[in-house]
């Protein structure tokens, strides 16, 4: 099983960027992310609180606000990628695949930008495929 990650915007619009290499390298790109002290991918996804909703009854407490509240500026994000891209340029081969996860950054700033004219939130999801990953 495959997996990729989409950007979507806060009106629930799946925004296109090539996310793939981001989602095949995630544990190697957060350990990267922490050693020089930025935020990891897994910040910026979406916690689809689904199962815990279904539960809420149950926990006797309502989730659905936190559920939604998970839309980030769009000035964060382009914050973290450049001092992400700046970090990767900096250690040159210090991760897998390199170049690609450089496009996919600047693939998804180029997203974020126009998301930025529409003063719209956004979040990372992970989408599976029954494909195998690129390389996998």
């Amino acid at each position: 099983m495959g997996a990729f990650y989409q950007l979507v915007n806060s009106q629930g619009t799946v925004c296109q960027f090539n996310g793939q290499i981001l989602a095949d390298t995630t544990d190697d790109l957060n350990q990267f992310l922490e050693q020089h002290e930025l935020n990891l991918i897994d910040d910026y996804i979406y916690d689809d609180f689904t199962d815990v909703l279904a539960l809420q009854e149950e926990l006797h407490v309502n989730l659905a606000n936190e559920a939604q509240s998970d839309w980030f500026e769009i000035t964060e994000g382009l914050n973290w990628i450049d001092s992400f891209v700046q970090a990767l340029r900096s250690n040159p081969d210090s991760v897998v695949n390199q170049n690609r996860v450089l496009e996919s950054l600047q693939d998804l700033k180029t997203q974020l930008i126009e998301l930025q004219t529409q003063q719209l939130g956004w979040r990372l999801e992970i989408k599976f495929t029954d494909d195998e990953p690129i390389g996998g």
